[in-house]
């Protein structure tokens, strides 16, 4: 639960579980019983639900609309063309209800976001995991690795990857888990396939709506970044909401 967000420096185990039992839409009790330590399996994303805090009225994001994208990805059961449309899929997601203008890059040097297939645990469990930005990325030579499990059957479910790499690619745009199971940012599979009315509401928050320009860039803080899979030390976590007055959950 450390790693995941809910277990911090002078939070008891009760509330950790009772913060957990939230975000995986279970009865909330205080108690890790069998429910929920099944809903721990259900997980299919290897970021934490909760992110270290940012200063009030900042936000984790990159300061450009126009968000350079690489891959290197050709799993089995996929022709050239159907990767291609996947990736297309996955960007026009985010980018049509949005001042988003991602694209892609010839070369991973040129890539903001890059992303290829490496093992991670094989079929099931994990499926993917995505650095996210900074405050006011870029900063010289940042830029946010995604890696898609190369042991999954991603051409057994046809919507499955379609639907990972929505949820990775609103980690890399700034996006953290959402509690809520309709939404695309929700830490397990449940059948969401596109982003829902409050997922691109969050994301509109960081880059606007369409034809607009980017937002203006946020003073430059010292950075609280994460890298999903680094040791998470105490105190790197506090569980407060990044912007508390916009009426909606993040």
């Amino acid at each position: 639960m450390t790693y995941h967000g809910h277990l911090k420096p002078r939070v008891s185990d009760e509330a950790a579980t009772a913060s957990l039992q939230r975000y995986t839409g279970q009865t909330i009790d205080g108690w890790f019983g069998p429910k929920t330590e099944a809903a721990q399996q259900l997980r299919f994303c290897g970021c934490p639900d909760i992110l270290p805090a940012v200063p009030p009225g900042q936000y984790r994001r990159w300061n450009h609309q126009d968000i350079t994208y690489w891959h290197d990805m050709s799993p089995p059961g996929f022709s050239p063309s159907e990767v291609q449309d996947v990736i297309f899929q996955s960007l026009a997601a985010w980018n049509d209800p949005t001042g988003l203008q991602m694209h892609t890059v010839d070369t991973k040097r040129a890539a903001d976001v890059y992303t290829h297939m490496r093992h991670i645990d094989g079929r099931s469990g994990v499926l993917a995991w995505s650095m996210l930005p900074g405050i006011n990325w870029p900063k010289e030579g940042n830029q946010c690795e995604q890696r898609d499990d190369s042991g999954e059957n991603w051409s057994a479910t046809s919507w499955l990857w379609l639907a990972v790499r929505i949820h990775e690619l609103g980690h890399a745009l700034g996006l953290d888990h959402s509690p809520r199971q309709e939404d695309i940012m929700y830490f397990a599979m449940n059948g969401t396939r596109m982003p829902s009315a409050n997922d691109i509401r969050r994301m509109v928050v960081l880059y606007g709506p369409p034809g607009t320009d980017p937002p203006p860039p946020d003073p430059d803080p010292v950075p609280t970044e994460l890298v999903v899979g680094e040791t998470l030390t105490p105190g790197r976590y506090e569980l407060v909401k990044r912007a508390q007055s916009i009426p909606f959950e993040f």
